[in-house]
């Protein structure tokens, strides 16, 4: 009966789209979660009779390669385990991300420094300062700050 639905209901060529579709789906910039559903929706409709192992190795082929690289260091036997993996990879990924960003925040924000600090900047000395400096004067200070006294 199956058959006979599919025969009358689908189109001839709707079988061998969903194959291409399914043969070209890769991750690229969507989720892991929307990958995933898109393999396994596209695993049923193509009715591939496949073992396990084949379908591992299609999923991993075509993930990111830097949450494949991770997966692989981890032990998994079936394709539960190989879709589990990832949404926690990428759970930790964006983590780390986001605790970089706001390091880089903090660090970058300039209300945040110390004030006198010396900060990197074109200095202009006046004679005396030079002399002072020359001289081991215990005003090191100055030598980072301008003088306006001409």
């Amino acid at each position: 009966m199956r058959r006979e639905l599919k025969w009358k209901f689908l189109p001839e060529y709707y079988r061998q789209e969903v194959f291409i579709k399914f043969h070209n789906l890769k991750q690229n910039s969507v989720t892991i979660e929307e990958y995933t559903m898109e393999f396994e929706e596209l695993l049923m409709k193509c009715i591939i009779q496949e073992p396990e192992e084949k379908t591992v190795a299609r999923y991993l082929e075509r993930l990111n390669e830097e949450i494949t690289n991770v997966i692989q260091l981890q032990p998994f036997w079936t394709v539960h385990d190989v879709t589990r993996l990832p949404l926690k990879v990428e759970k930790q990924m964006i983590q780390r991300k986001n605790n970089h960003f706001s390091k880089e925040r903090v660090v970058s924000n300039p209300s945040k420094q110390r004030w006198g600090t010396p900060q990197p900047s074109k200095v202009s000395y006046s004679k005396t300062s030079q002399n002072n400096k020359e001289q081991g004067s215990s005003r090191s200070s100055e030598c980072n700050r301008r003088c306006f006294n001409c």
